[in-house]
């Protein structure tokens, strides 16, 4: 079980800590890389990065993938949420 829980895409709360967290979440609008049914992560390489040095971690499930990034140490700073018309996506940069 994690340590972390979502409290709202975009922060994070330390179930022993009580330490809250916020992560940059980027709205890409009505942007759909989807393709002839793909998923957004089949298509990953096509989407362009919120920011340079990231690259994305999950196409979804933004309540798992943060807290487990955040178990691994990964810092907030490290970590954006992008918005897509059918999903969020989770980026990580490990500069």
């Amino acid at each position: 079980m994690s340590e972390w829980d979502e409290i709202r895409i975009g922060i994070y709360e330390n179930y022993d800590t009580k330490e809250r967290v916020e992560v940059e979440v980027i709205d890409y609008g009505e942007m759909d890389f989807r393709q002839d049914g793909n998923t957004l992560w089949a298509v990953r390489d096509k989407v362009p990065a919120p920011r340079k040095g990231f690259v994305m971690f999950a196409d979804s499930a933004t309540d798992h993938n943060v807290p487990y990034l955040l178990e691994l140490g990964v810092k907030p700073e490290q970590i954006i949420i992008t918005e897509h018309p059918m999903n969020e996506a989770v980026w990580r940069n490990d500069e």
